[in-house]
């Protein structure tokens, strides 16, 4: 008997400590702030072949995805 409880407890403490880690929702990320850094990393629309994604379109594309 004391050991079929001691099995119980032990199976029972790994679920006791994921249970408070459990999220609500999604996270909202704030694409803004990502967005700038990309846009301004990105190379000048002058420069041949470079990825000119300004912060509109990072956001717009940004979205898309999230939906």
């Amino acid at each position: 008997m004391h050991k079929l409880l001691m099995k119980f407890i032990l199976a029972l403490v790994p679920l006791i400590a994921v249970w408070p880690a459990q999220a609500d929702d999604v996270p909202v990320l704030n694409l803004e702030l990502v967005c700038r850094g990309i846009a301004q990393q990105s190379g000048s629309p002058a420069q041949k072949g470079g990825p000119d994604l300004t912060l509109a379109q990072c956001i717009k594309s940004e979205q898309a995805v999230r939906e």
